[in-house]
């Protein structure tokens, strides 16, 4: 039996198949229109996060649909310093460029132009799941989960 994945056979439902080579960051670099809109709504973020409470003692978790942080950990680090400890996790279609996002978070990008928060800023911690956001991946049911 062959194990090796055929996706032209394999039916995976994806809204995008990511553009230019693995471990680029070209998918980031050629979104302007994307990133300019998701730059639109930072100030939204920021303001909806001014209204959580965050306890300090505790692990804020947070999801990242595609969006980038946000500016989420800069401002907790900036208001809080280094608690409380931060989760983001990454969630992205199957087929999502996720070489890049961990070289992007490691700081490794060939020519990045983007800091990363996660070599940044202290006791701060990141995992990925590779499944569609419109199923339920990452929480049991009932459990709450900031997201941006």
């Amino acid at each position: 039996m062959d194990a090796e994945l055929n996706i032209a056979k394999t039916e995976v439902p994806h809204s995008h198949i990511p553009y230019g080579p693995e471990g680029t960051g070209a998918y980031t670099k050629s979104q302007t229109t994307v990133r300019l809109a998701a730059y639109e709504c930072i100030p939204i973020a920021l303001e909806a996060l001014k209204a959580i409470d965050v306890n300090p003692l505790h692990t804020f978790h947070f999801v990242d649909y595609g969006s980038a942080d946000c500016g989420i950990v800069r401002y907790l680090r900036t208001k809080y310093g280094s608690s409380p400890p931060i989760h983001v996790s990454f969630e992205d279609q199957p087929f999502n460029d996720f070489k890049s996002t961990f070289l992007m978070l490691e700081g490794l990008l060939p020519q990045q132009e983007i800091k990363s928060f996660y070599t940044d800023f202290p006791n701060t911690f990141v995992s990925a799941c590779g499944t569609s956001f419109y199923k339920q991946a990452l929480l049991t049911p009932g459990q709450i989960l900031r997201s941006c």
